[in-house]
């Protein structure tokens, strides 16, 4: 027979042995589901810490500051978001020294932000343990982005009724991009340069932009299209206004839009190191005394600059209140920097498919525009244009051929060289920004052929003139790329700029030129949009020369306008992979 209390003792003995087991297994689930509540809490935190301190990086005018804000932001999300004593915490150690800020390559600042505190256990402390430690780690990237958008609003766009198509195409890129957040800004040109705006984060309104459904109207919609093309002149002072924003932490970046090549200079003929001008012998031009080239004039810069009486073919380009240029090739006056006084003159050369046959002309530019923007292409009266320039005796081209008796694009025919300018004797080595005519060594190579006369490049006809144009936008585009030290407080800094390229065909003239464009974007890629492609890879083509040292950027070739928007586009998701 069965005893059964004994069972029932061996019963209450084993139920109370296993309590010792299950009470403990119990309370360890309790404690854990408190620790990870805890964890997940802090670990959210945490995360949006990281986030806020990469937003902090676009706060402040030095790299320093920059980091003080997102130290700042983060301890101040992570105390919002884990607030003191949550679920009995103490001990929490989140400080600034807890953000850790570094810069794993070009332009890309990475955030770490750690977090760790103290929680007391409910009963694991049967066990011997009070309290544990619960911690947290975040990570994030920002990449500032401050973009210039260069337009080339050359005449044979308008030609191939393609202005507004290319308006809606630079619009269609700034809606890509965040206002409030990116800086986007805006220089248009043909032989002429007009900075419509320095880099804002209200570029949606200021510039224009479609986003879906969504569009508005600004300065991109004002652009009309006429004119040369000045290209290396753009992109220097697209650079100009990058550098003036100094933020030597931010993807800098150049939009260049062209349909053309490069044809057109703005250059000083008086050369300071060899105290002589480049006014030619034969020129009926005067300087300020009077005085021919044949006749003993322009000996002397105060021939020339005199006061406020300047012998200057083209108006000097305002640069804002500081350049990266040196003082050598720059004239302050008012507070505000320009471009050098001097024999300055913007000279251009139409391209070799702009007439049946070829072209071969050189041609004065037109004279300078009134205003703000370029007058529309209906608008061809004096009215629109500064028609005393060139007739002044105390400004512009006095007795010169630098300014057209009538305004408008069909009077250029009547003011073509098909021999080289008789004005010039010689053309300067550099243009008015430094960028050279035909750079060599640690100038950078140059594209085309150009041949030279001692120090200066031989004024030998239409085919010099424009190789030496292709080159100065080559150059141009290899000096922005090498970079120029950052002004204060980041002089330890160079910015050195990514460009990117939008070649645009199927307007009026010679298309880009996709080994230039290659060069200037630093792309060594070949045409990933059209089929069949258009052009192949750099290392494959002549004369196409990338360099690994500096930013790689990307050129897209757009053969007609009804892909203008896409290449765009491509442009900006190619821009906005690298910012995040």
């Amino acid at each position: 027979m069965r005893n059964r209390n004994n069972e029932k003792g061996l019963t209450l003995i084993v139920g109370t042995l296993s309590m010792l087991l299950i009470v403990p297994m119990i309370g360890l689930s309790i404690d854990v589901g408190f620790l990870y509540a805890v964890k997940s809490k802090m670990q959210a935190a945490v995360d949006g810490s990281a986030l806020a301190a990469a937003r902090g990086l676009s706060d402040g005018s030095t790299l320093s500051a920059q980091e003080s804000a997102a130290e700042n932001n983060a301890v101040a999300w992570f105390n919002a978001n884990f607030p003191s004593n949550y679920f009995g915490t103490y001990n929490i150690n989140m400080t600034t020294s807890n953000v850790i800020i570094t810069q794993s390559s070009t332009n890309v600042r990475n955030v770490a932000v750690s977090a760790t505190a103290s929680v007391d256990t409910f009963f694991m402390k049967w066990l011997g343990f009070g309290a544990t430690t619960v911690g947290a780690n975040g990570t994030a990237s920002r990449r500032d982005v401050v973009i210039m958008l260069v337009l080339d609003r050359s005449f044979s766009i308008q030609l191939a009724s393609a202005c507004t198509t290319m308006k809606a195409a630079a619009k269609a890129f700034t809606g890509q991009f965040a206002e409030g957040r990116d800086m986007i800004g805006l220089v248009s040109f043909a032989d002429d340069v007009l900075v419509q705006s320095a880099p804002t984060t209200s570029f949606q309104s200021t510039l224009g932009y479609t986003q879906g459904s969504n569009s508005g109207t600004g300065l991109i919609d004002n652009i009309n299209c006429q004119g040369n093309t000045g290209t290396a002149q753009a992109l220097s002072v697209a650079y100009n206004e990058l550098w003036k924003i100094n933020l030597p932490g931010a993807l800098n970046a150049i939009l260049l839009e062209t349909d053309g090549l490069p044809n057109t200079m703005t250059l000083n003929f008086w050369d300071s190191t060899n105290v002589v001008s480049g006014v030619s012998s034969s020129s009926a031009c005067v300087d300020l005394n009077s005085k021919t080239e044949s006749g003993g004039g322009f000996k002397t810069l105060t021939t020339i600059v005199n006061g406020a009486s300047v012998r200057q073919w083209t108006p000097k380009v305002p640069l804002g209140t500081s350049s990266y240029l040196p003082s050598s090739l720059t004239y302050t006056t008012g507070g505000t920097v320009y471009t050098p006084q001097g024999i300055v003159g913007a000279v251009g050369s139409c391209d070799p498919g702009d007439a049946t046959g070829g072209c071969a002309y050189m041609f004065t530019m037109q004279e300078p525009y009134t205003g703000v923007m370029p007058p529309a292409a209906s608008c061809n009266t004096t009215s629109c244009f500064e028609s005393a320039w060139a007739s002044n005796a105390s400004t512009g081209a006095y007795k010169c051929g630098f300014g057209e008796a009538s305004a408008g694009e069909a009077d250029l025919a009547a003011n073509n060289y098909t021999t080289p300018p008789t004005d010039f004797a010689w053309f300067p080595a550099t243009d008015v920004y430094g960028n050279y005519l035909n750079p060599s060594g640690s100038e950078g190579s140059a594209y085309q052929s150009v041949t030279m006369t001692g120090s200066h490049v031989a004024n030998s006809g239409y085919t010099n003139f424009h190789n030496a144009s292709e080159n100065t936008a080559d150059n141009a585009a290899y000096r922005i790329r090498n970079g120029f030290a950052f002004p204060s407080p980041n002089a330890s800094e160079n910015l050195q700029a990514t460009i990117y390229v939008v070649g645009l065909g199927g307007t009026v003239g010679s298309p880009p030129d996709p080994i230039l464009m290659q060069r200037i974007a630093n792309d060594p890629n070949g045409d990933q949009l059209n089929s069949p492609a258009k052009y192949a890879a750099c290392s494959t083509e002549s004369n196409c020369v990338t360099y690994s040292s500096q930013p790689q950027g990307v050129f897209i070739y757009s053969a007609s306008p009804s892909v203008w928007g896409q290449a765009f586009v491509q442009i900006a998701s190619q821009i906005l992979r690298l910012s995040h």
